[in-house]
């Protein structure tokens, strides 16, 4: 089992088509995640997920603002740097490779 599988909690609402549907931890700040659905977000091909981040574009930003939530980098905070970052993902079995095709982010790679 995944060392952090016990911080993921989520609850879906299979007649919510927008919101909150669950939280996850952040395995790096151990602070609550919200976990979202949207089902008007057009998905570029290849893509099946959005992440939202203080770096993705202002669709996404829009959305958690609509659902009061603030885009914050509790990792700048810390001053990490990326290689600081994946080293810790690897250390801790989290991912740590630099890419992945899916999310578009530079942190977690899952599908290798």
């Amino acid at each position: 089992m995944h060392p952090n599988k016990k911080d993921i909690s989520i609850v879906i609402n299979s007649t919510k088509s927008s919101g909150v549907v669950g939280h996850a931890r952040n395995p790096f700040t151990r602070s609550p995640v919200p976990i979202l659905v949207n089902d008007e977000f057009i998905y570029e091909p290849g893509q099946d997920v959005r992440l939202c981040s203080v770096y993705t574009g202002p669709e996404e930003q829009a959305f958690a603002s609509s659902q009061g939530l603030s885009l914050v980098s509790e990792v700048d905070s810390k001053s990490w740097t990326r290689d600081e970052i994946c080293r810790f993902a690897l250390e801790n079995q989290l991912g740590g490779y630099p890419v992945s095709s899916k999310l578009r982010d530079w942190l977690i790679s899952r599908q290798r």
